[in-house]
């Protein structure tokens, strides 16, 4: 059997294809039967090969059998050629073998031309040309495999799919190695370039920056996560952004941090994470969090969460049970929120004592929310402390004038 049949089509058309970037090259024939083929030369018992990729590679003399120079094989190659009949196909095929084995790759497609010319359906020629049989004819390989949707990427077809899944991760890839350098020196906190590096994550715009930049909302100083909050927001509209985005606002132990994240939420308009702050402030036992979500409420000027900070400004407090009062809050709660928890009924709040200032009145303790009453002052740019009935009226007057931002919905205005 041949020698190419023994070798993968693939390497053949390779070994074709390298004939251009090189001259011919000495062979050095080793005594296992392997063979080197390049530039020799001989420093006492050792034989050196510089290979035709520029690197150069050593033999002891006792494993060299030895040289055949190229003009040797040339020689031999033009002798056969000489003696073949021009329509001899299997004699032009050995020969083209012989070529590759000698260093002849130049000739070698010269004669699988020969072959294919004789005899178009000789497949092994074919494929030592490289190409491949689609659709009914041979063509090059890389026709065949644009034909099929590929795209050639770091010299590999992949589909157009797999080559942008690539594309993103390795720009991925170089974001995170870039935060973290940028990181090392917000942590060295030496000025100049502490700063200038948090101005850098702060501009951070690439989609593939978000992976690495959620990461760094987690980290342990509160300038990274500032800073990552702040560029990160800009990608409002991934579930993942809103969610941290909420967490940093109503939950980070940094009160910085908190009124960084909430600024974020409002200067790119994150309606997901203003939205969760909604449903935190309703439903979360802890009063360290509720009244962080109120204050991050009125940071960002969420106006849905109006009738929600409204109702739960005021409590009525018989027998340790809790009820907000009941001014027509909870209808506007249910119907004109414009949240994602439009259409819920507002919960009982849950009351903790140290999260209220208590007003002793003869029959009924009265529980003021301060956290609502400071976030509604923020959020409506206007104050009427702790009368609810001057807040609902506020709010039937005003609620159709502003978008969800407290921008007015109006443009002219």
């Amino acid at each position: 059997m041949s020698l190419l049949r023994l070798v993968a089509p693939a390497l053949l058309a390779l070994a074709i294809a390298a004939s251009a970037s090189h001259a011919r090259a000495d062979r050095l024939l080793l005594a296992d039967g392997g063979s080197v083929e390049g530039e020799i030369r001989k420093e006492g018992g050792v034989y050196h090969v510089k290979l035709p990729s520029g690197i150069e590679v050593s033999f002891p003399q006792e494993r060299v059998l030895r040289i055949e120079s190229a003009s040797d094989a040339r020689a031999r190659y033009e002798k056969r050629l000489r003696a073949l009949e021009e329509t001899d196909v299997a004699g032009h095929y050995k020969l083209a073998s012989f070529c590759l084995d000698n260093g002849l790759r130049g000739e070698a497609e010269e004669r699988f031309r020969h072959v294919v010319r004789l005899d178009p359906a000789h497949e092994d020629a074919h494929r030592a040309l490289g190409e491949v049989f689609y659709e009914g004819r041979w063509i090059a390989r890389e026709e065949a495999n644009r034909l099929q949707g590929l795209v050639l990427h770091e010299g590999k077809w992949v589909t157009e799919e797999e080559r942008l899944r690539l594309v993103s991760a390795r720009r991925t890839a170089d974001e995170r190695t870039r935060l973290t350098r940028l990181v090392k020196r917000i942590r060295r906190g030496i000025e100049p370039s502490r700063s200038e590096a948090i101005a850098e994550i702060e501009a951070m715009d690439d989609p593939c920056a978000v992976e690495p930049l959620l990461a760094a909302c987690e980290h342990w100083h509160k300038d990274v996560r500032i800073a990552a909050a702040t560029a990160v927001a800009r990608f409002g509209a991934d579930e993942r952004v809103a969610k941290r985005l909420h967490d940093l606002a109503s939950r980070d132990g940094s009160l910085a941090v908190q009124d960084a994240a909430a600024r974020a939420i409002r200067e790119h308009r994150v309606t997901g994470a203003a939205e969760r702050l909604v449903l935190t402030y309703m439903d979360d036992e802890r009063s360290w969090v509720r009244n962080a979500a109120a204050h991050a409420l009125g940071v960002i000027r969420y106006r849905p969460a109006v009738p929600v900070l409204v109702a739960t400004l005021v409590y009525e407090v018989r027998d340790d049970v809790a009820t907000p009062i009941q001014l027509g809050t909870v209808k506007l709660v249910t119907v004109d929120a414009g949240c994602h928890g439009r259409l819920r009924l507002l919960r009982t709040f849950r009351i903790e004592r140290t999260s209220f200032r208590l007003d002793t009145e003869a029959e009924v303790t009265k529980a003021k929310n301060d956290a609502a009453r400071e976030a509604l002052a923020l959020l409506t740019g206007v104050n009427h402390d702790f009368d609810v009935h001057a807040w609902v009226g506020w709010w039937k007057e005003n609620r159709g004038r502003f978008d969800d931002f407290m921008a007015p919905a109006d443009k002219n205005e």
